[in-house]
């Protein structure tokens, strides 16, 4: 949706509110210099494509130019057709004017993450974003085949749940869908990787790739902050099973919903269902 509205609109006017979200390329202590701070943020560059791997997004301009978008727990890039009329929402960090090839205004594109957790990282290139940005996340989640994902979610000897958010094993599951996936799966979050069967973890390759899909098409979980591209709420969380659940009856068993930590992450599961 972001890539059709953006393609070959032109950057223009970028404002700068919070310096502080620009993070420098992997591997070195600053990010770029402020006078090339504008001109790094994709300024009189022409939009050829948006990318994306797992919870990453970035903007390729046709001179070759990039730009990262690391949506941490709470980031979002918006799109809004209004420019005068739209007031300035908390948290803006940065904005750019979109325009046609006529110059004419058509847009304005918005950062924003309240808790800064993410941030935004020029780069000079599509090979060095690959290079050094991407190299370390491991496959994207709606692309692995089931057998990588298997393979690799198998190694090493963590619970499950924390192989699922372990962005170099697999790029692009967050904490909410993790517990949707595992609870489709029938999956209890802190049993061992290692010691699942991979039948079972090709339950939960689907479940994954199902959790993931009927998100997208549902525009997110609304939890706190989170808005889509558009600025719009989310509507998967109607349809979540277990998170956010805790104390509720499961609506498959009528168990209590269960939660705890795994690896520092709030986890919700049924023990009548996950095992």
């Amino acid at each position: 949706m972001l890539g059709e509205r953006m393609t070959s609109m032109r950057l223009t006017r970028v404002q700068v509110r919070r310096v502080d979200v620009i993070k420098p390329i992997k591997g070195r202590r600053t990010a770029v210099r402020a006078s090339q701070r504008k001109r790094s943020l994709l300024e009189g560059g022409r939009v050829a494509s948006v990318l994306r791997h797992g919870k990453r997004l970035a903007l390729a301009a046709e001179d070759g130019r990039v730009l990262e978008f690391g949506l941490g727990m709470s980031g979002h890039l918006e799109y809004t057709e209004e420019i005068e009329s739209r007031p300035e929402q908390p948290h803006e960090h940065l904005r750019w004017r979109l325009e046609d090839s006529e110059g004419r205004a058509r847009g304005m594109l918005i950062w924003r993450d309240p808790r800064r957790f993410g941030g935004v990282t020029p780069l000079p290139s599509l090979d060095a974003l690959r290079k050094r940005q991407w190299s370390h996340l491991g496959p994207d989640a709606l692309s692995v085949e089931e057998l990588g994902f298997i393979a690799r979610l198998k190694e090493g000897s963590a619970a499950i749940k924390t192989r699922l958010l372990d962005q170099t094993v697999l790029a692009g599951v967050g904490n909410i869908y993790a517990d949707e996936a595992l609870f489709r799966a029938g999956i209890n979050p802190v049993r061992k990787a290692s010691r699942i069967s991979a039948s079972r973890l090709g339950c939960l390759h689907r479940a994954v790739e199902a959790v993931l899909s009927e998100a997208i098409c549902a525009g997110g979980s609304s939890i706190r902050t989170f808005r889509d591209p558009e600025g719009k709420m989310g509507g998967f969380q109607e349809s979540h099973a277990v998170y956010g659940r805790q104390g509720q009856r499961c609506e498959q068993c009528r168990t209590l919903i269960r939660g705890r930590t795994v690896g520092g992450r709030t986890t919700a599961w049924c023990p009548g269902c996950q095992r």
